[in-house]
């Protein structure tokens, strides 16, 4: 997925039950464009999404980058599940925009960086940090 779609970069060894401790909305967008082959489980997905999304961003105000990376990972694939007469692609696009100026990533950088030292920083944002358990 991060070839494709690098704002959401988890290193190779994480496990679906690390992602789901670390980051359970992000991991709840993976498992819904993922299921593309078994629509009763994609469906069932696609309905908890966006009621965390609701209760989440509008009915709590949360504002997180796990939030903004699971909203722009259901927007990407929105075409495998997304009925055209209902979807509510501009909406839930206009929430990505709000929150991610919001959040204001690049306010946290200094002015002097370079651009190195920029790219580094916005890849420290948007990796998944890795907690092994056994």
């Amino acid at each position: 997925m991060q070839d494709q779609f690098p704002f959401v970069i988890i290193p190779a060894n994480t496990s679906c039950a690390t992602l789901t401790q670390v980051k359970p909305f992000l991991m709840l967008g993976i498992l819904l464009v993922a299921s593309i082959g078994d629509e009763e489980f994609q469906n069932a997905c696609d309905l908890l999404f966006r009621n965390a999304l609701a209760t989440k961003a509008i009915v709590n105000g949360e504002r997180s980058l796990e939030l903004l990376q699971g909203l722009l990972v259901y927007l990407a694939w929105h075409h495998h599940y997304m009925d055209r007469e209902t979807q509510q692609l501009y909406q839930y696009i206009q929430l990505a925009v709000g929150m991610a100026i919001d959040l204001g990533p690049y306010k946290q950088l200094p002015k002097n960086i370079s651009d190195e030292a920029a790219a580094r920083e916005f890849q420290s944002l948007t990796t998944v940090e890795t907690h092994h358990t056994r």
